[in-house]
């Protein structure tokens, strides 16, 4: 009787131990790739929102700031993914253009700028920047900064024919541009 005991339990003992449960580094790692993937869905989730938001007559500002708040903590968290760059620039959208806030859109897309030299819409960046010091924070020495940055980086984008336009308009008063426009 002893004897097949032991026949059963070495057996099942191997069996047991060749089915040993994950390391503690492989638990964190599924915690932290479980994580990114529901910041990920969160950031997705109100991306749509924003978008039937800005549909309706009033905008939902909650939506908003928690879309601005989860996509700018989805890029600090992961700076190396390929998303990040673009969360960035649409959390500054929605900082200009949902809730308002000129200097928080800049603030991002500075951050944007310094971080993803290489990124796509890199001359859109610079175009905002430019634009927005101009029209909502009335910084004429930025806004020519910006404006001659785009035009030394990107001097043959579709932007750059506007760019070049708005820059002769920097600092001019809308009874300066009529004059000027009369002159001609």
């Amino acid at each position: 009787m002893r004897t097949y005991l032991t026949c059963l339990l070495i057996p099942a003992a191997a069996l047991f131990s060749s089915c040993s449960s994950p390391s503690a580094a492989e638990l964190e790692a599924e915690r932290k790739q479980h994580e990114k993937d529901s910041l990920h869905k969160l950031v997705k989730h109100l991306d749509s929102l924003v978008y039937y938001n800005r549909k309706g007559d009033k905008v939902d500002l909650k939506v908003s700031n928690s879309a601005v708040k989860s996509h700018l903590a989805y890029a600090e968290r992961y700076p190396g993914e390929k998303d990040a760059a673009l969360y960035l620039f649409r959390a500054s959208d929605v900082a200009i253009n949902d809730l308002n806030q000129p200097a928080l859109s800049v603030k991002i897309l500075e951050d944007l700028v310094r971080r993803y030299p290489d990124f796509k819409e890199l001359p859109i960046c610079y175009f905002q920047l430019g634009t927005t010091y101009d029209n909502r924070l009335q910084d004429t020495a930025k806004t020519r900064m910006y404006y001659d940055l785009f035009l030394e980086k990107y001097p043959n984008h579709e932007l750059a024919p506007q760019v070049r336009t708005l820059k002769t308009l920097v600092g001019k008063n809308i009874d300066d541009i009529i004059r000027d426009g009369k002159g001609k």
